[in-house]
């Protein structure tokens, strides 16, 4: 029963993002530069389209530990950053350690950056089998681009056997307006199945 409810609010996640803001997603923009310690770059750090995870479709960037991505970004209003983390779902169960992915936001200017971690680890917690959200308050500046990192490593001690990183549709998000939410629900009201137009 509880497996049935967490598996059903992960997939009203991403509605639930959409009613509420408004996002652009970071791969439209060309990364500032990219490293790994893989001896194969190209295969370490790719875009592998859209997939699947328990039912939630995201665009995926894999990113073989130890891997970093950065971006150089105009942010000129406050937005929340947010990067979906998960093992590909085939060797998720297969891979004993996890991985350990960071987010690291530096506005322009800033002396030091703003980061959050998370730890991923199929193999042994259940709710790591669903993609895991990573989230930064970003400040807003005028002032030049805002610098973003998105790393994957090991865990101490971790072994790399399936460290199969997946970085799902990093993205920023603003807030919508109250009346822009409200029309957006009355919009998919009218339109859910079996309803008849008024």
């Amino acid at each position: 029963e509880l497996a049935i409810i967490a598996l059903r609010l992960h997939r009203l996640g991403p509605l639930a993002e959409h009613a509420a803001f408004t996002t652009v997603a970071l791969r439209g923009y060309p990364p500032a530069t990219q490293h790994t310690d893989q001896p194969k770059p190209a295969e370490a750090i790719r875009w592998m389209g859209p997939v699947d995870v328990r039912g939630v479709i995201r665009q995926a960037l894999f990113a073989h530990p130890t891997s970093t991505i950065t971006w150089q970004v105009p942010v000129s209003r406050p937005a929340k950053l947010v990067v979906s983390c998960a093992i590909v779902p085939a060797v998720a169960k297969l891979n004993p350690d996890g991985v350990r992915v960071t987010l690291s936001v530096r506005p322009p200017g800033a002396p030091t950056a703003i980061v959050s971690e998370r730890t991923i680890r199929p193999s042994v917690h259940a709710a790591d089998r669903y993609w895991r959200s990573l989230t930064v308050d970003v400040p807003g500046s005028a002032d030049g681009d805002t610098e973003i990192s998105l790393t994957t490593a090991l865990p101490d001690h971790g072994t790399p056997d399936y460290a199969w990183a997946m970085l799902g549709e990093p993205r920023l998000l603003w807030r919508r307006r109250p009346a822009d939410v409200w029309r957006l629900a009355r919009a998919a009201t009218r339109s859910a199945p079996g309803r008849s137009p008024s």
